[in-house]
C-alpha cells in the first residue's frame, strides 16, 4: 500500500492510522459539531481524493476494522469509482476490480457487502467486455448468493445512453448464466425467490426462442409457487411475469401467459396479482383482439373479464394498476383495420360497456364537499385518460350516446351519479369531433335546460360549462338551441355561467351577429344582470358582448357601444360616489374587456383593409370619451382600482386615438408619474409604454412622452435603489416594468420614413435612463439578489434594443459596455441555473454590438469557465466566443486560462 509505505519509512504509521479512524468517527459520531464535521470530511476528502486514495480505502476494508468504519470505507469506494474510474487506465482499472472483489467475498456485513457490490458493478459496467459475464462466474461460481446479487447490481447500470456495451456483454452471457442458476435450483440449497429474482434481472437479455425452451418457465409459471403459500417466492415469481411482460421482444410468450390467467384468477386474491394479470393483458392486448376477429379466446376474454372487476375493487390502487391494459386494449383496436376493428368491438362491447360504468363508479364525487378539489385533480390525472381510451375504442359517437342516454333525473335520483357522467364526456374535450358532439348535442342541451339538479348545484353547472364550446357546430346550425343555451348561461352567471356565455359568443358569433335583433337585447339583459358578481364574470360576460358587438353592421355599433358604456357608467359613477370598491371593479373590469376586444378587433380589421369598421367603433369611443376619461382619472389614485383603470386607459388610446389631445396627455403622463412615486404599480409603467406605442408617429406628443419615459424611469430607477446597504432590485416586479416601458421606448424610439430616421422619445433622455437602469441592473447582477428568468430576459430584449438608440453604442463601447459585461459574467457563475440560458445570450448579443472588443472581452470571459455548471459550459462557450474570427484564436485563448491539459479538455 503506497500510502502506508510512505507513512511508515517516517515512523508515523500508527499515528496517521489513527488519524484517518479518528476523523471517521467525528464524521459518524451524532455528538459531533457541525463546523467539527466539517472540517474532517474536508481533510479526509483531501487524502482520499489523492492518488493514494484508492489504497487508504482498500485499507478501511479489512476485516479487523469496525463495522461502521468498513461501512464508511465503502461508501468512499463507491464515491471514487463514481468519479475516478473513467479516467482510469486499463491496468489501473484491473487492479480496482480485483480489489473489489476480494473484499465483495470477504465482507459479512450485509450493507457493507451490498456497497461494495454496487462500486463493483459500476466498475465492470465502465470497462465492459465480451469476457464480462464469464469472468464474474469464474470469480463467483461458487458463491451461489454473491454471484446472483452482483448480477442483479449489474443489470441495474443498464437502460442508459452509455450502456450498450454492458447490455451486449450481458446478451453474450445471459444463456450460461441461465444454465448456471438451473444448475443451483436442482441442488436446492439456494433459496427459490433469490434465484427467480435473478432470472428476472436478465430476462430481457435472453433470446425469446431460448426463454422458451427454458425450464425456469415452468418453475415460474408452477401455480405452487405463483399463487403457493410462500408469500417470498409468490413475490419473486410474480416479478418475473411482469417483467417477462416488459421485455418488448418477447411476443412468443403470449400464449404461455394467457394460460397463467385461469391459474392467477382462480388461486390469488385479485389485490396480490391485479398487477401482474394487467401486464399479462398489456403485453396481450393485440393478441386479445386479433383472436377476437376470428373465434375469441375464453381465457383471454376471462382477462378482460377481470379487468373490470379490478375497477370495482375496494382498493383504489389495484384498479388503478390495471388502467393500463385499456389504453393498450385501446391501442390494438385502433391498429387493425376497419373491417376487423367492427367486428372486434362486437365482442369486446359488453366488457368496454361494463368498464365503463365501474370508472363511473370509480369517479364519483367523494361525501364531503371538503374533498371534492383533491378528488378533481386526482380523477383528472388518473380516470380521465382511461375515459378517453374507453370512448376511442367504443368509438367516439358510441360512446357519446351511451353516456348521454343516462341524463335523466328519474334514473340518476342521485345527482352525483349525473355529474359524473357529465364529467366522462366533458374531459373527452377536442379527442372527440364537432360531429360527434352534435349527434348528442340536443340532449345535453335538453339537460342543461331542463334539470333542476343544474339549478340547485354548482358543481353540475361548472361540469356542463366545460362541455358548452364543444357544442359549437351544433348551436351555430341551431339558432333556437343557441337561444336555449344562451339563456341556461345567463341563469348560471353565480357560477362560471359567464365564462360559458363567452365561449358561446366566441365561437357561435356569425350566427349571433346573422340574428342581432333576437341574440343582442338577450345578451343585453344578460349583462344588465350581472352588476353583482364577482370582478372576473362581469368582465367575460363584457368580452362576450364586445366580440359580438364589434361584428355587428355598421349603423348598429354607436347604439350598442352607447347602451354598454352608458350602463357601466351609470354603474361606475354610482359605486364611485357611495365608494363601492368592489362593484365599482366589477364595472372597471367589462369596461376593460370591451375596449380591450375593441382594440383587437380594430387591429385586425386595419390588417384586413375593412377601414370603414374600425372607424365606427372609434367613433363610437369617442362619443363617451369625456365622460370616461374622468371617471377614470379618479380611480388612478384608488389602489385597488388602479390596475383596470390603467388597463381602460390604455385601450381607449388605442380604439379613439384621435381624441388625445395634447393637453390630456400630459395631464395623464404627469397623473401617472406622481401615482407611480407613492405607489409602485407596475400597470403605471405599463400605461406609459402603451402610449408611447399607439401614439408613436405623432410628432406633436414628443415632448410630452419624452417627458414620460424619463420621469417614470427615473422614479423606477430610485424605487430600486439599494436601500440600507441592501444589493438593487427592491421589487423584481417594478423592474420588470421599467424594463418594458423602456423596451417600448427603444422601440418606437426609431420610425422608419425613407431613409430617414424619425425619434418620438428624445433618443439622449432613452439612453440617459437606459444607463441609469443598467447601472442598477449591474448592482443587483453582482449582488446576492435572486433574479428570475423572466427579469434577465427583459434585460436581454432592453439590451439588444439599447443599441439601436442614438448614443447608446457609444455608451456601450465606453463605460457601460465592459461593465455590463462584466456584470453578466459574475451572474453566469452565481445565479440559478435556469437563468443561465438568457444570461449567455445576453452575453452573445452584446458582444455582437461592441465587435472590436471581441478580443479582450472573450479573454475575460474565459476566465470565468471554471465557475460555470458542467451542463452550461458548452452554452457559455458558444457565447463568449461568438465573433472571434477564427477557432485557432478561441482555442487560444482558451489555452491560456486553462491551467492543464485535463483543465483544457
Amino acid at each position: 500500500l503506497q500510502f502506508l509505505y510512505f507513512i511508515g519509512k517516517r515512523g508515523m504509521q500508527a499515528d496517521a492510522q489513527a488519524q484517518i479512524i479518528h476523523a471517521i468517527q467525528c464524521i459518524l459520531s451524532p455528538e459531533t459539531a457541525n463546523n467539527v464535521r466539517r472540517d474532517a470530511e474536508k481533510w479526509l476528502g483531501g487524502i482520499l481524493d489523492a492518488p493514494g486514495g484508492w489504497a487508504i480505502i482498500n485499507w478501511l476494508l479489512e476485516t479487523d476494522k469496525q463495522p461502521e468504519v468498513r461501512q464508511y470505507g465503502a461508501s468512499m469506494f463507491k464515491r471514487k469509482v463514481m468519479r475516478e474510474s473513467a479516467s482510469l487506465d486499463q491496468t489501473a482499472a484491473i487492479k480496482v476490480t480485483d480489489a473489489l472483489f476480494s473484499r465483495f467475498l470477504q465482507e459479512s456485513v450485509s450493507t457493507v457487502r451490498s456497497q461494495l457490490g454496487t462500486s463493483l458493478a459500476l466498475m465492470l459496467s465502465s470497462f465492459p467486455s465480451d469476457n464480462t459475464v464469464p469472468m464474474i462466474i469464474d470469480r463467483l461460481g461458487q458463491k451461489p448468493c454473491s454471484l446472483m446479487q452482483l448480477l442483479i447490481l449489474l443489470s441495474d447500470e443498464t437502460g442508459g445512453a452509455d450502456s450498450s456495451q454492458l447490455e451486449a456483454a450481458l446478451k453474450l452471457g445471459a444463456d450460461s448464466v441461465i444454465q448456471l442458476l438451473g444448475v443451483y435450483a436442482m441442488r436446492n440449497q439456494t433459496p427459490i425467490s433469490q434465484i427467480v429474482r435473478c432470472f428476472s434481472a436478465l430476462v430481457c437479455f435472453i433470446d425469446s426462442a431460448n426463454l422458451l425452451k427454458s425450464p425456469f418457465l415452468d418453475l415460474i409459471f408452477n401455480p405452487s409457487n405463483l399463487v403457493g403459500t410462500d408469500p417470498d417466492v409468490m413475490e419473486a415469481c410474480n416479478g418475473a411475469v411482469r417483467q417477462i411482460c416488459m421485455c418488448d421482444d418477447h411476443v412468443l410468450l403470449v400464449p404461455r401467459l394467457a394460460s397463467l390467467v385461469p391459474i392467477l384468477i382462480d388461486k390469488a386474491s385479485l389485490d396480490t396479482v391485479a398487477h401482474t394479470l394487467a401486464l399479462i393483458g398489456t403485453t396481450s392486448a393485440l393478441h386479445i383482439v386479433e383472436e377476437c376477429c376470428k373465434s375469441p379466446n375464453p381465457q383471454q376474454l376471462l382477462l378482460v373479464s377481470t379487468m373490470v372487476n379490478c375497477i370495482t375493487h375496494v382498493d383504489p390502487t389495484t384498479a388503478e394498476s390495471t388502467f393500463s391494459f385499456w389504453h393498450a386494449l385501446r391501442n390494438a383496436v385502433r391498429g387493425i383495420n376497419e373491417a376487423q376493428r367492427d367486428v372486434a368491438i362486437g365482442v369486446l362491447k359488453p366488457y368496454l360497456e361494463q368498464a365503463l360504468q365501474a370508472l363511473l363508479q370509480y369517479s364519483i364525487l367523494p361525501a364531503s364537499e371538503a374533498e371534492w378539489g383533491s378528488f378533481d385533480a386526482h380523477r383528472h390525472d388518473v380516470a380521465a385518460p382511461v375515459f378517453i381510451d374507453l370512448a376511442q375504442t367504443l368509438m367516439m359517437s358510441r360512446y357519446l350516446s351511451f353516456m348521454a342516454a343516462t341524463l335523466t333525473e328519474k334514473q340518476y335520483p342521485n345527482w352525483k351519479e349525473l355529474e359524473v357522467r357529465l364529467y366522462a364526456m366533458a374531459c373527452l374535450g377536442v379527442s372527440a369531433s364537432l360531429d360527434a358532439w352534435a349527434t348528442v348535442a340536443p340532449a345535453l342541451l335538453s339537460a342543461y335546460v331542463s334539470l333542476t339538479y343544474v339549478e340547485q348545484h354548482a358543481k353540475m353547472r361548472a361540469t356542463f360549462v366545460t362541455i358548452l364550446p364543444r357544442l359549437s357546430e351544433y348551436l351555430s346550425e341551431n339558432p333556437p338551441a343557441l337561444k336555449s343555451a344562451i339563456e341556461a348561461s345567463g341563469a348560471m352567471l353565480s357560477h362560471k355561467g359567464g365564462q360559458a356565455l363567452l365561449r358561446i359568443c366566441v365561437s357561435c358569433r356569425r350566427t349571433i351577429v346573422g340574428n342581432a335583433a333576437e341574440f343582442v337585447p338577450l345578451l343585453m339583459n344578460i349583462f344588465n344582470s350581472c352588476d353583482q358578481l364577482p370582478a372576473e364574470e362581469q368582465a367575460a360576460v363584457a368580452e362576450g358582448l364586445g366580440v359580438v358587438a364589434w361584428s355587428l353592421p355598421e349603423e348598429m355599433v354607436p347604439n350598442v357601444v352607447n347602451e354598454l358604456v352608458g350602463k357601466l357608467m351609470t354603474r361606475c359613477t354610482a359605486a364611485f360616489s357611495q365608494s363601492q370598491v368592489v362593484v365599482l371593479g366589477g364595472g372597471l373590469a367589462a369596461l376593460c374587456s370591451l375596449l380591450q376586444t375593441a382594440a383587437k378587433w380594430c387591429q385586425e380589421a386595419q390588417m384586413d383593409g375593412v377601414s370603414s369598421q374600425p372607424t365606427a367603433v372609434g367613433s363610437a369611443w369617442s362619443s363617451v370619451w369625456d365622460t370616461l376619461w374622468g371617471l377614470l382619472s379618479k380611480c388612478l389614485s384608488i389602489e385597488p382600482l388602479a390596475e383596470q383603470a390603467c388597463k381602460c386607459f390604455s385601450g381607449l388610446v388605442k380604439v379613439a386615438s384621435d381624441k388625445l389631445s395634447q393637453a390630456s396627455l400630459t395631464s395623464l403622463a404627469a397623473a401617472v408619474t406622481e401615482e407611480f412615486r407613492t405607489k409602485p404599480n407596475v400597470a403605471y409603467l405599463q400605461l406609459v409604454g402603451d402610449i408611447v406605442e399607439t401614439h408613436a408617429s405623432i410628432e406633436a406628443n414628443k415632448a410630452v412622452m419624452t417627458k414620460a419615459v424619463k420621469d417614470m424611469g427615473q422614479v423606477g430607477i430610485t424605487l430600486l435603489q439599494a436601500k440600507e446597504g441592501q444589493p438593487g432590485f427592491a421589487d423584481v416586479e417594478v423592474c420588470k416594468g421599467v424594463f418594458k416601458m423602456l423596451g417600448s421606448a427603444v422601440k418606437r424610439s426609431v420610425v422608419f420614413e425613407g431613409k430617414r430616421h424619425k425619434s418620438v422619445v428624445a433618443p439622449a433622455v432613452v439612453a440617459e435612463v437606459g444607463q441609469e437602469m443598467l447601472g442598477v441592473a449591474m448592482h443587483a447582477l453582482k449582488s446576492e439578489v435572486v433574479i428570475d428568468t423572466e427579469t434577465v430576459k427583459l434585460l436581454l430584449v432592453f439590451v439588444e434594443s439599447f443599441v439601436g438608440v442614438d448614443g447608446a453604442k457609444q455608451l456601450l463601447h465606453a463605460g457601460v459596455g465592459p461593465q455590463l459585461f462584466s456584470a453578466l459574467l459574475f451572474a453566469c457563475s452565481t445565479k440559478s441555473s435556469d437563468a443561465l440560458p438568457p444570461l449567455t445570450k445576453a452575453i452573445s448579443s452584446l458582444k455582437l454590438c461592441a465587435r472590436q472588443a471581441f478580443p479582450a472581452w472573450t479573454q475575460e470571459a474565459l476566465t470565468h469557465i471554471t465557475t460555470i455548471p458542467d451542463e452550461a459550459k458548452a452554452t457559455f462557450l458558444a457565447a463568449v466566443t461568438n465573433g472571434v474570427p477564427s477557432v485557432k484564436l478561441a482555442v487560444d485563448q482558451l489555452h491560456r486560462v486553462a491551467k492543464s491539459r485535463t483543465a483544457l479538455l
